[in-house]
C-alpha cells in the first residue's frame, strides 16, 4: 500500500470519493479550496486507487505544518474496504494507518497537526510511531425522528430559548449575501474570518447540498448559520450571533432552523462539528446531540514547544 499525490478532476478519485467520502472530500469542496489543498490517493499493492484524504501545507507561528485544509473539521481519511471479516478489517485500518504515518513521516514540514474522521478509533500506529493523540468532541444529532421528538431530547432551557425567540418575533429567513451577513453580525467582536474563501466554499455547493439562514428582528441582523450536506449527514460549517457571550435566544432559534431544515432534505444526521471553547460547547449539548470523539494528531518537536513556551505562546 503507497500513498499518490492525486491530480484535480481525476475521475476515479472523484467517483470514489463521492461514494465513501465525506462532504468535504467532494470535488465541489476541493475545487473550490484549490491550492489549499492537496489531495492525496491510497494505492493497493495491486495498484488500484482504494481510498484518499486531503492535507493543508501552512505554516504555523511561522514553522512550515501540514494541516487540515481551511473550514475542514478533519482529513477526511477513507478507504474502500474488501473484506466482512473482522479480523481482516481491524488488519487492513491498520495497513492504511501505518502506510499514513509513513507518508506523513517522510514529508519535509517540520509540524504535523491534523484531525481524524471520527470513524477512526484504533491509532495504535501513531502512538507506535511517537505522534502525541488527544481526543476532541463533537456532538451528532439523530434526525431520523419527528420534530417533537428532537425537541423533547434537548435541555428544557434550549427549548425555552427557542420558544423565547420566536416569541420576541425574530424570524428566521434565508441568507442571501454571505459576506455581508457575516460582516454585520460578526463586526463587534472583531472575529477573524477568511470571508473570501467562506463565501468561496458556500457558493460552489448546489442549493439541495447547502443550508444558509438569518436570524432577524426587526430588519436588525441578529445570527446566521451555515450548513452543508453530503450523503445523509449534515455539517455546521459556520455561524454566528451579535453576542459576544453565551449564544442568546436567536442563536438558538437559527440553530433549531438548521436541524429542521436538514431534516426536510432528508438528513439523518447533523453534525455540530464539535467546539473545545466552553459556552460553545456548552450550546452545542443543549440540543441532545450525541457526544462524538475524534482524534488529533500532532508531531511537534521538543525545540519549538520550547521556544513557544519561552515566548508566552503554545502549540
Amino acid at each position: 500500500m503507497r500513498i499518490e499525490p492525486i491530480a484535480a478532476g481525476d475521475a476515479k478519485f472523484e467517483k470514489l470519493a463521492s461514494e465513501l467520502g465525506s462532504a468535504f472530500m467532494q470535488s465541489w469542496w476541493l475545487n473550490a479550496l484549490a491550492e489549499e489543498v492537496e489531495r492525496l490517493g491510497v494505492i493497493a499493492q495491486d495498484g488500484q486507487l482504494i481510498g484518499g484524504f486531503v492535507l493543508h501545507s501552512t505554516t504555523l507561528k511561522g514553522v512550515s505544518c501540514l494541516a487540515n485544509p481551511p473550514f475542514t473539521p478533519h482529513i477526511g481519511l477513507f478507504a474502500k474496504q474488501n473484506s466482512s471479516n473482522p479480523a481482516r478489517i481491524v488488519s487492513g485500518t491498520k495497513e492504511l494507518l501505518k502506510t499514513l504515518v509513513e507518508y506523513l513521516e517522510g514529508r519535509s514540514e517540520k509540524i504535523i497537526d491534523i484531525r481524524l474522521p471520527f470513524t477512526y478509533k484504533d491509532l495504535q500506529e501513531f502512538y507506535w510511531s511517537d505522534f502525541d493523540v488527544s481526543p476532541r468532541y463533537t456532538y451528532r444529532l439523530d434526525l431520523d425522528r419527528s420534530e417533537e421528538e428532537i425537541l423533547a431530547s434537548m435541555d428544557p432551557k434550549t427549548r425555552n430559548a427557542i420558544k423565547a425567540a420566536e416569541s420576541n418575533g425574530i424570524e428566521v429567513i434565508e441568507a442571501p449575501e454571505i459576506e455581508t451577513n457575516i460582516s454585520t453580525i460578526l463586526k463587534e467582536r472583531k472575529a477573524k474570518v477568511r470571508l473570501d474563501l467562506l463565501s468561496k466554499l458556500f457558493s460552489s455547493v448546489e442549493a439541495q447540498n447547502r443550508i444558509g439562514l438569518l436570524a432577524r428582528s426587526e430588519h436588525e441582523d441578529e445570527a446566521l448559520a451555515y450548513c452543508i450536506i453530503h450523503g445523509g449527514e449534515s455539517y455546521y460549517l459556520f455561524g454566528g450571533n451579535k453576542s459576544s457571550g453565551t449564544v442568546g435566544s436567536s442563536g438558538s432559534l437559527i440553530m433549531w432552523s438548521a436541524i429542521k431544515a436538514a431534516k426536510s432534505k432528508g438528513v439523518k444526521t447533523f453534525d455540530f462539528e464539535g467546539s473545545m471553547i466552553p459556552g460553545v460547547e456548552k450550546f452545542f449539548r443543549g440540543f441532545g446531540g450525541e457526544l462524538t470523539t475524534y482524534f488529533a494528531i500532532q508531531k511537534i518537536p521538543m525545540a519549538y514547544r520550547v521556544a513557544a513556551k519561552i515566548a508566552g505562546k503554545k502549540f
